[in-house]
């Protein structure tokens, strides 16, 4: 277990010092030598290669998705556990059944809808 973590560490550690490092300087093998520079790859990707602008809409579609599900989600929870009703028993089996999709079986097929729809690569996705 303890050569796992030390094993773990030293490949987090290589990740993180190889970040600073240019791309000629990793296939060198000088990584900690002559092509260190601090920051550099970090402001190229949030420059170059609009890496701040992906960031934003991430958070401001989780940010959406997150309040959306809390609240449709947190009324129909409270609901489904105070009050007994002929059809409750149905849906709350209908809400485990759909926990046990995976999440990989959802997200190919929607984003095939998506892509059909024209909707990539705009605002919205």
């Amino acid at each position: 277990m303890n050569l796992w973590v030390l094993f773990t560490f030293f490949l987090i550690g290589w990740i993180v010092v190889a970040s600073f490092s240019t791309t000629p300087a990793i296939f060198s093998g000088t990584i900690t030598s002559s092509g260190f520079h601090p920051g550099g790859n970090y402001l190229k990707a949030l420059v170059n290669h609009k890496v701040g602008l992906y960031f934003l809409n991430s958070l401001l579609y989780t940010v959406i998705a997150c309040t959306g599900a809390l609240l449709i989600a947190a009324p129909a929870a409270y609901v489904l556990a105070r009050y007994k009703f002929r059809f409750n028993k149905v849906i709350q089996a209908m809400f485990v059944a759909a926990l046990s999709i995976p999440a990989v079986m959802l997200v190919i097929p929607l984003f095939g809808l998506a892509t059909r729809l024209q909707l990539t690569n705009t605002r919205f996705f």
